[in-house]
């Protein structure tokens, strides 16, 4: 037992350093804290869904043609420069904002059907279905070549 709360203080102490360094941006100090102990099980990833795929691919396909994507690609860089150089600032900044949307609530003002139709527009439920219709094509064609292996 002496050596599991030896390990135990080395990670934590490993742990302390990584939190005092400025910028771990060369990756050591992460690495020091993700790598595995001897001996020990890599982490096991849970089976997924079945339909997990498709709502990823979903998920994703929106959020492409969505507005809001190019206004974050375009405010990226500059707030990661600023993450760089003045996260404090950063951090208070989004507090604020977040503070004001707490006193203004603008999905207040919207209704719900307003809402459904920003987001599930013609175009993309269209899409939507095309890619559902692929999948399930590409799933049959799986199928059938599986079979045809045995």
């Amino acid at each position: 037992m002496p050596t599991d709360s030896a390990s135990h203080r080395e990670r934590l102490h490993a742990a302390r350093q990584a939190l005092l360094e400025p910028h771990p941006s060369d990756g050591a100090a992460m690495e020091r804290l993700s790598s595995p102990e001897p001996g020990s099980a890599p982490p096991v990833r849970p089976a997924p869904f079945p339909w997990e795929e498709i709502a990823l691919q979903l998920g994703r396909r929106w959020w492409q043609r969505h507005p809001a994507n190019a206004a974050a690609r375009l405010a990226h860089p500059a707030l990661a420069r600023l993450a760089a150089t003045h996260p404090a600032t950063l951090i208070a900044g989004a507090a604020t904002v977040g503070a004001i949307a707490m006193l203004v609530k603008p999905w207040r003002l919207l209704s719900v059907t307003a809402v459904a139709a920003a987001l599930f527009k013609s175009s993309d439920v269209a899409d939507w279905v095309t890619l559902l219709a692929s999948s399930d094509k590409n799933k049959d064609e799986t199928s059938a070549a599986r079979k045809d292996r045995r």
